[in-house]
C-alpha cells in the first residue's frame, strides 16, 4: 500500500504522512532566511533505524521530501522484515 499524505490545515504547507493508518511522517513547509529560502523539513516519527536511515532534514522541495520520507520508510520497513501490501 503507497503511503498516504495529509493535510493537516487548509494550507497545504502541514503535511502528515500515513502508512495506511500509521502515521509515519511530517513534512512542513518553513520560510527559511535569504540564503537557504523556502525549505521543507520532514521528520520520520521513528526516531531509530537501520544503518543509513535519517529521521529528519530539509529538502528544497516537497517532491524531494516526499523522496526522503519514503526512502527511510522503505529502509525501516526492510529491516523489521515488514512489507507494504
Amino acid at each position: 500500500m503507497p503511503l498516504s499524505y495529509r493535510d493537516q490545515g487548509s494550507s497545504g504547507t502541514q503535511i502528515a504522512v500515513y502508512s495506511k493508518d500509521l502515521r509515519i511522517a511530517h513534512i512542513g513547509k518553513s520560510v527559511g532566511n535569504l540564503m537557504t529560502g523556502t525549505q521543507w523539513r520532514w521528520t520520520m516519527v521513528i526516531s531509530q533505524g537501520p544503518d543509513g536511515y535519517i529521521d529528519n532534514g530539509h529538502s528544497p522541495t516537497f517532491e524531494d521530501a516526499k523522496a526522503h520520507v519514503e526512502r527511510n520508510w522503505a529502509l525501516w520497513c526492510e529491516a523489521a522484515g515488514l512489507k507494504e501490501i
